[in-house]
């Protein structure tokens, strides 16, 4: 066996905001946590690591110039389907929280590729977000379809 993910950490300059943040995304972060110590959460899923070509473009209604930026490195939340993807965006994005790519439509996967919906949003301190669910059936047909 190789080497095991055990922990996710992010070091947050804006713990309240950042505790805030991950709640509202859905993280059943204890009210017992802090900005004076530690806020963590034992999550059940499987990791999966994988490498990604730094190539998701940001749109110009954020940055202005729609330029990729060196990202570096990105949590993905699977919420199982496009609405879901959809809600939550709108909810983050309606907080206030920074928009870095609407919902969008990718085919991943090898050797059985599947249709996603992906959106991104940065946390207080500038960490990205990637929320992830399957597309919509109607969407996989109409881009199946020459």
């Amino acid at each position: 066996m190789g080497l095991e993910l055990f922990m996710v950490g992010l070091v947050a300059n804006h713990m309240e905001q950042s505790l805030e943040f991950y709640r509202r995304l859905g993280l059943d972060i204890p009210e017992g946590s802090t900005g004076e110590g530690f806020g963590g959460v034992r999550m059940q899923a499987p990791y999966i690591f994988f490498l990604t070509p730094n190539n998701i473009p940001r749109e110009q209604a954020t940055t202005g110039a729609g330029a990729t930026e060196n990202l570096r490195v990105f949590f993905e939340f699977y919420l199982k389907s496009e609405a879901a993807v959809r809600a939550k965006y709108a909810e983050m994005t309606g907080y206030g929280y920074e928009s870095y790519r609407a919902p969008f439509h990718v085919t991943v996967g090898v050797p059985t590729p599947a249709r996603m919906c992906f959106a991104l949003i940065n946390d207080p301190d500038g960490n990205t977000i990637l929320l992830s669910g399957d597309a919509e059936q109607q969407e996989r047909e109409s881009n199946d379809t020459p």
